[in-house]
């Protein structure tokens, strides 16, 4: 069995705990990372307009 955790400061982002090998369980992580990275290049991309209150 092998758990993996992920913080970002306090914040748990990332759990996992399978039947898999370091390696498999470091594979998944990468993905993870991957994933979470190209979704914060679409958020820093995102623009507001119109007046703030």
């Amino acid at each position: 069995m092998t758990r993996v955790e992920v913080y970002l400061e306090n914040l748990r982002i990332y759990v996992s705990e399978k039947d898999i090998n370091k390696e498999e369980a470091t594979e998944e992580l990468q993905e993870f990372i991957s994933s979470l990275a190209a979704q914060l290049q679409t958020i820093s991309r995102i623009e507001f307009w119109g007046e703030s209150s």
